[in-house]
């Protein structure tokens, strides 16, 4: 386990890879891809405080065997290499932005009603049917959506993951669990629409940014074995050091 916990090691994993991978985006986009890159580090250097609260607070839990937050990360390990052309390379329309923030909008509304009643299992269950809408705007498009959908799957992975701690812990877990699923739950605004369109405009350069920077988190698949019977106890999405 990384000292300050796997949240603050996936942010440093991901400024360091994002400044790595910085001069090779922006050779292909003629320079159009600094300011989002430079947005994107800025943002990651910004919440390694708060990754590190959540970690300080998780570690009684951790050293009783219950992975929260430790065990929510992804690893950085296994992304595409930056020569990976995106599958898609068109903007999406100003209508079709539109009715993709409405259904973040209504999420993260259902999904915050949701947390205050520590109902966790109905977040991923959300989280599960938004994913659904939003890779087949996606795919009506032609236009990537990879930083929402990169998000709904941690806030799903978080949410599914919250009820097995729940239950290890005797409920001890879930004022935690309901705090972090919130902060995540507060990076849903209007913002997130104009950085995908500034993504998606990459895209069309043939850069794929964030699509190649954005982790496995194999939270559908984990929820349908949650539905089956199967999940019984949280799997790390980072082996540990």
């Amino acid at each position: 386990m990384s000292q300050k916990g796997e949240f603050h090691q996936h942010l440093v994993d991901a400024i360091r890879v994002n400044t790595s991978r910085k001069p090779f985006y922006a050779k292909i986009t003629n320079g159009r891809s600094k300011i989002l890159s430079n947005l994107l580090i800025a943002s990651e250097y910004l919440l390694l405080p708060t990754a590190h609260y959540y970690g300080v607070k998780a570690r009684s839990f951790n050293k009783q065997g219950i992975g929260i937050v430790d065990s929510d990360f992804a690893s950085m390990a296994d992304i595409s290499p930056p020569e990976t052309p995106p599958k898609y390379r068109n903007i999406a329309s100003k209508d079709s932005l539109k009715l993709f923030y409405l259904t973040l909008k209504q999420f993260k509304a259902e999904a915050l009603n949701d947390a205050r009643q520590a109902d966790f299992i109905s977040i991923a269950k959300k989280a599960e049917q938004v994913l659904i809408e939003i890779k087949s705007a996606e795919k009506s498009a032609e236009a990537h959506y990879a930083m929402s959908i990169h998000l709904v799957e941690s806030i799903g992975i978080s949410a599914l993951h919250s009820v097995i701690y729940a239950k290890q812990s005797q409920q001890q877990t879930v004022p935690l669990s309901t705090k972090l699923l919130k902060s995540q739950l507060g990076a849903i605004s209007p913002l997130i629409v104009m950085a995908e369109k500034k993504i998606q405009s990459m895209h069309q350069l043939g850069a794929g940014i964030i699509v190649n920077e954005a982790p496995h988190i194999p939270f559908v698949s984990r929820y349908n074995e949650y539905l089956e019977g199967k999940m019984t106890e949280v799997i790390r999405l980072t082996p540990k050091h």
